[in-house]
């Protein structure tokens, strides 16, 4: 199933949901509305890193990434973001219990994991590129992953034991070269798996399992935790949550940070 919004959503929550175009507000205000998020695990704008290159994590949680390889940041108009190449670049951080949102916690009201980013891609689909999650075949230590597949569609999928993808939902939309997409998953236990690309949201609810692997899989930005299936291509205003965030608050993210990407 496909659902489509756009402006009518904006119009129902009132003016305050209207994205800042105003120089001195755009990017803090961007970076503000992942912060505002409920059970937030972590935060990357990509616009902080180290002395090492290890992107920060704002959620004040200090999930810092690990740089490898030589991505870029760069600056672009008002936006920051870090520039992968597809050979060796990727972020990452070693399993632990923060980053192993299953679905099961009893302390969340509404229990399940979503995540993330805006994202460019560096040319035509042709192979699958991971984009952002904790997956790794080896020893069956899949999790979750947002990715492009190889046809060039949004795709979220996790796995319940690690050992194949159990469930999955790909977008109608194709994610070409060159432009800008707000790419976001979402599991919500039992019920559904979602993808959004920009405003529209494709669900898959048939035979979806009740928690996701606790794997022992690395977290990364760009690529599997083997390092495969590396991106090329631009990511921004990286999330994650522990919780199965409702349809209202994915778009109003999408809404409230469209203009610094000219979506």
């Amino acid at each position: 199933m496909t659902t489509r919004r756009n402006d009518v959503l904006v119009g129902a929550l009132g003016a305050d949901l209207q994205p800042r175009y105003e120089p001195n507000f755009a990017w803090k205000s961007a970076v503000a509305v992942n912060l505002a998020l409920g059970s937030l695990r972590g935060c990357w704008p990509l616009s902080s890193a180290d002395n090492t290159g290890a992107a920060l994590d704002v959620s004040g949680q200090a999930r810092t990434l690990t740089y490898k390889g030589n991505p870029l940041y760069t600056a672009d108009g008002l936006r920051w973001y870090l520039a992968f190449d597809g050979t060796g670049d990727h972020l990452s951080r070693a399993d632990e219990a923060g980053l192993d949102i299953i679905g099961t916690e009893t302390y969340v009201a509404a229990p399940g994991l979503t995540l993330g980013c805006w994202v460019r891609f560096g040319g035509a689909a042709a192979a699958v590129e991971h984009v952002l999650g904790k997956w790794l075949a080896a020893g069956n230590q899949r999790s979750y992953a947002l990715v492009r597949t190889a046809a060039g569609l949004g795709c979220f999928q996790m796995s319940n034991a690690g050992a194949a993808i159990d469930g999955t939902i790909s977008s109608t939309a194709v994610m070409a070269a060159t432009a800008w997409y707000f790419l976001a998953g979402r599991f919500v236990p039992s019920t559904s798996v979602d993808v959004w690309v920009n405003d529209e949201q494709s669900t898959n609810a048939v035979a979806i399992p009740a928690a996701i692997c606790n794997s022992t899989a690395d977290f990364r930005i760009s690529g599997t935790g083997a390092a495969t299936n590396l991106l090329t291509g631009d990511v921004c205003l990286a999330w994650l949550c522990a919780a199965a965030l409702p349809d209202v608050v994915v778009w109003s993210v999408f809404q409230q940070q469209r203009a610094l990407f000219g979506v």
